[in-house]
């Protein structure tokens, strides 16, 4: 049995958490509180409808949203893998179904796409990319049966 880094094992707490049957809880270091006090204090807290309404407003803030913006920029900052492969299962999604920001950023990338243009017009651009992408897809895949002589 290992006990995980920054944490320990100490008497029980007020709850009665045991872990794995030792007769003591796991205990953080940094404030000696129980863990799975501490994860039973962080539901309830997301739970309370006071909360939800706040983080709500709060994330849909630009404020917020600038600062998520800056701390990806910044030098150093690194996503995690699950942001990571978040990322990558999304974007393969978008590409094999053709979804419109897919689109969108494929003609933004050939510098076609522009702020200015009508919704209509982008609907038009949108659906002949994806003409163009599918008659490619379906070239490239004719090529790969070919048997050469």
């Amino acid at each position: 049995m290992t006990i995980p880094e920054n944490k320990y094992l100490d008497k029980l707490c007020k709850r009665g958490h045991d872990w794995n049957g030792t007769g003591k809880s796991l205990r953080f270091k940094s404030d000696r509180c129980c863990i799975i006090c501490q994860k039973i204090k962080n539901i309830n807290l997301a739970k309370t409808p006071k909360r939800k309404l706040w983080l709500e407003k709060y994330k849909s803030t630009e404020e917020y949203k600038e600062r998520r913006r800056e701390q990806r920029k910044r030098k150093g900052y690194k996503r995690s893998d699950k942001e990571k492969e978040r990322d990558r299962i999304w974007e393969k999604k978008a590409r094999d179904e053709l979804r419109d920001l897919y689109i969108r950023n494929q003609l933004r990338k050939r510098g076609i796409y522009a702020e200015n243009i009508t919704p209509e017009l982008m609907q038009q651009l949108i659906r002949l990319k994806r003409i163009e992408i599918k008659l490619k897809r379906q070239i490239m895949e004719n090529n790969k049966c070919q048997i050469p002589l």
